[in-house]
């Protein structure tokens, strides 16, 4: 008795579901299962193109892996390109310091204090010795010492061009210099001699007479800078 009922009402559904379905709807439900089984279709595509990528990928990673040299030869061609562009800035640097105006620009000092003090007599440079190193010299540069250490308040010097003459003394700048105090409440600074540096070692040392700058301060150094 209970299934006579249950199919009873399940022959009832289907013939509502029939008739609750006109031409129109017929149509419109026709449509959207032909849009779907398009989308199914372009995604099935794409997983398969996905697929085909990821297995060429592989099999490229697998035959560099099969290269045991491969990376030995990125080593060398890295090394010559490292090579080239050191070459390269050293002869722009060389182009530029010929090409320039001879002049004196200041810069911060890098790092902590550097030891600034006379040279050894045996290190010790004549003028013609010292005139060709800052000729062949990418950087050249001017410290400021209190006898022992770098003033790193003052800053450095570097100097570009032929900004160099000789005098009784040796060799002097040509170029002035300014210095500054330091701030305000600040203990006075004292310069007891002048570093030259080439390309970053010490080349040259003369000691002064102390040269006090009050906190605040400025002076002007004009044909003092002698080594």
């Amino acid at each position: 008795m209970a299934d006579t009922n249950t199919d009873a009402a399940a022959a009832e559904l289907i013939e509502q579901f029939k008739k609750g379905i006109d031409e129109e709807g017929s149509k419109a439900m026709a449509e959207r299962l032909l849009a779907a089984e398009g989308q199914l279709a372009s995604a099935r595509e794409l997983v398969t193109t996905t697929e085909e990528a990821r297995s060429e990928l592989q099999r490229e990673l697998e035959a560099l892996k099969a290269k045991p040299d491969l990376a030995d030869d990125l080593a060398t061609m890295t090394d010559r390109a490292e090579v080239a562009e050191s070459e390269l800035a050293q002869l722009q640097a060389e182009i530029a310091r010929q090409a320039g105006e001879a002049g004196v620009t200041a810069g911060e000092s890098d790092g902590n204090p550097r030891k600034l003090g006379p040279l050894p007599e045996s290190k010790r440079l004549s003028i013609d010795e010292l005139r060709e190193d800052i000729a062949d010299a990418d950087t050249v540069e001017i410290l400021f010492s209190d006898g022992k250490r770098e003033i790193k308040t003052l800053g450095v010097r570097r100097v570009a061009g032929d900004a160099w003459a000789i005098r009784p003394g040796g060799l002097m700048l040509t170029k002035p210099v300014e210095l500054f105090g330091g701030a305000a409440g600040s203990a006075p600074i004292v310069v007891t001699g002048y570093a030259l540096l080439l390309d970053g070692e010490l080349a040259a040392y003369t000691a002064r007479d102390p040269l006090q700058i009050p906190a605040g301060g400025h002076m002007r150094l004009e044909n003092d800078i002698i080594f």
